[in-house]
């Protein structure tokens, strides 16, 4: 287990090179879209520390929203008694969000990329949720065992200020 930074947060904000000691929460979300309001909150009270960079846990907030919205409007015929779990855990150097359902089989990193658009009022509606996912992440894994989808979402701490750099290296 690694023990916890004794380092003040950098100038600038950001996670020292040793970063905060693990953690690992957990949501369990009605499959209805009135629970997903429950996610932000989770996020701000449960997955935040000192030191970690606002749009980081922004940027995981909206890829669970994206995600726990498709398994609620695509993952079922009924959703009524299904269940969405999102677990939040960090380490040293990554943030990784993990979604596991019981919806039907869907794997979102076989799902192309949708046409460019080129103006805001060219792009349809929906249909841009994956792609935004992607964007907002730095790695992404699937997995179906069990009868279970398991979305993997990791986003990097990486160190903003020089010192921070010069650490690592």
């Amino acid at each position: 287990m690694t023990e916890p930074s004794t380092e003040p947060p950098c100038q600038d904000g950001s996670i020292p090179a040793m970063g905060p000691p693990p953690l690992r929460q957990s949501l369990t979300l009605e499959c209805r879209i009135d629970d997903l309001v429950r996610i932000p909150r989770w996020f701000e009270e449960a997955c935040s520390f000192p030191g970690l960079p606002s749009d980081l846990l922004f940027d995981l907030m909206v890829c669970a929203y994206e995600a726990a919205a498709n398994i609620i409007l695509y993952g079922y015929d009924n959703p009524k008694g299904h269940a969405i779990t999102l677990e939040f855990a960090r380490s040293d150097d990554v943030l990784v969000l993990s979604i596991e359902d019981d919806g039907r089989p869907f794997n979102p990193l076989e799902r192309p990329e949708p046409p460019a658009v080129s103006t805001i009022a060219d792009a349809p509606i929906s249909g841009r949720g994956i792609l935004l996912i992607r964007r907002l992440s730095d790695g992404l894994e699937y997995s179906r065992a069990a009868q279970y989808n398991r979305l993997v979402i990791r986003r990097n701490l990486v160190p903003r200020c020089e010192p921070c750099r010069k650490v690592q290296e």
